[in-house]
């Protein structure tokens, strides 16, 4: 079967420093299927130290909560040593002053936990993509269409959510990652969210079938409840 990746898929190796073993899989697992990226998995920093040493990486993303770690201080060695690769920091609920202390330290982006998948792919494929413009948007626009057919037939949802706004942030003027949303949402039993999204479709394209043969199939089956 032939593999529909985005740009940066064959070229980014991740870094996960997450303590917890369920969420480093958690991570792991969600952006390896989600972006078809590779991503190394460390529990604690001198293990993370250790792997930079030895593999280049494209984002190291680390837990804020790191227990016995200051995770600023393990950005700085990552800025000293490294220069501008870019580190994503998970967070709980933090003060100013600790944000202060992670933006300081020179932190790429945060991201609050709980995370779903989907924001967590969302995010990085924010930082990666910009980083190899090996295709055009339009050829994105269609791999990430391609993604998220592939996970929606496997009922990774939030998988192919994230690859349908990926490909709505590339070209909103399309019927098409309108109607994959309205068909995620249709499979969430989410039916006034999916005829929005099949009514948005149709407002862009008015001959656009799929939708067009979604809303009515939709319409037409009594709601259970």
């Amino acid at each position: 079967m032939m593999s529909f990746l985005p740009p940066y898929a064959a070229q980014s190796s991740l870094l996960a420093v997450v303590a917890d073993p369920a969420l480093r899989s958690a991570v792991a697992t969600s952006l390896a299927r989600g972006l078809g990226v590779t991503v190394e998995q460390a529990p604690d920093v001198p293990s993370a130290m250790a792997l930079l040493a030895r593999t280049a990486f494209a984002l190291v993303i680390v837990d804020q909560s790191l227990p016995g770690e200051h995770v600023p201080s393990f950005i700085r060695a990552i800025r000293s040593q490294y220069g501008d690769m870019p580190v994503m920091a998970l967070v709980d609920r933090v003060g100013p002053e600790q944000m202060a202390d992670l933006m300081q330290a020179g932190v790429t982006t945060v991201v609050e936990k709980p995370v779903s998948a989907e924001r967590l792919m969302l995010r990085v494929a924010d930082v990666l993509g910009p980083r190899v413009p090996t295709q055009s948007p339009t050829e994105q626009f269609n791999e990430h269409l391609t993604l998220a057919w592939q996970a929606m037939s496997n009922r990774q949802l939030d998988v192919a959510s994230a690859h349908a706004r990926r490909a709505l942030a590339l070209n909103g003027s399309r019927p098409e990652p309108f109607n994959l949303l309205g068909m995620i949402a249709q499979l969430r039993n989410d039916v006034a969210q999916a005829q929005s999204y099949y009514r948005t479709a149709l407002a862009l394209n008015s001959h656009y079938d799929p939708a067009r043969q979604n809303l009515a199939m939709l319409t037409a089956t009594p709601i259970s409840g």
